[in-house]
């Protein structure tokens, strides 16, 4: 199963590359999605950060990228999800107004207001990029109207809070198949100090596939089934809205 998780992220990655349009050459317009629990725009939204995502946006379309916010509270959580839901029209009516070309980069919850603004606008996206933006199965995941030229998921394996931005079942059945797994381990060693070791190893092979169970949870909140996914290790929520994570995937995803 580990292993056919990472083919398929490698099969993601090709695929991406063999259709992600070259950039143009001429300047564009970007539109940068502030992500939930912020107040827009946040510094890394701003100039004056050569580390952040705003200078390497600038550098990469030849223009300097505007603000697209929405403005969540705390209502994004299950089960209505009252902000992102609300975050769509209003965002679509921000994106709209941008002329020429668009591109639209996100963060966080702000990919997904992103994909619920494309049921409002009549314009077309040209590159939609969310980092680190939780695939929430009670949330829409495919583009409505116009929709986008191309689109990319960028995640980290090892991103917390995009997993907690992910729906009940998802987070759910994750947590009882960690669960499971301990207990099947527990019942192992119990079996194990009794002597009695073909059930020890039934019971350690039922948790070994529990865990496993447990990783395909995980990777279904940060694994995009409808576009293509660029899967990071080792950084955090924050970490993926850097210039370093955008210089990264902006050839195959800007």
């Amino acid at each position: 199963m580990l292993r056919a998780i990472r083919i398929a992220l490698l099969v993601c990655a090709m695929s991406a590359i063999s259709f992600m349009p070259v950039k143009d050459a001429e300047a564009q317009t970007t539109g940068i999605v502030n992500g939930s629990f912020v107040t827009p725009p946040a510094a890394w939204m701003l100039p004056g950060h050569p580390n952040q995502l705003y200078e390497a946006l600038q550098s990469w379309y030849g223009l300097a990228p505007s603000t697209a916010a929405w403005y969540p509270s705390f209502l994004v959580f299950p089960p209505y999800y009252t902000d992102i839901w609300n975050g769509g029209p209003s965002l679509a009516a921000v994106l709209s107004g941008f002329p020429g070309t668009l591109n639209v980069v996100t963060h966080s919850h702000g990919g997904n207001a992103a994909i619920l603004s494309t049921y409002y606008m009549a314009r077309p996206i040209r590159a939609l990029v969310n980092l680190g933006t939780p695939i929430n199965w009670d949330l829409p995941g495919a583009l409505g109207g116009a929709g986008a030229a191309s689109r990319c998921q960028i995640s980290s394996s090892s991103d917390w809070v995009q997993f907690v931005g992910s729906s009940p079942t998802q987070i759910l059945n994750f947590a009882y198949a960690i669960y499971s797994s301990i207990v099947g381990a527990f019942a192992a060693f119990q079996a194990l100090a009794m002597g009695d070791y073909a059930t020890a190893l039934a019971y350690f092979q039922y948790s070994v596939f529990e865990v496993i169970v447990a990783e395909y949870w995980w990777y279904t909140t940060k694994i995009e089934v409808v576009g293509p996914t660029y899967m990071f290790s080792g950084l955090g929520h924050e970490d993926l809205h850097t210039g370093m994570v955008w210089n990264a995937v902006a050839p195959y995803c800007g």
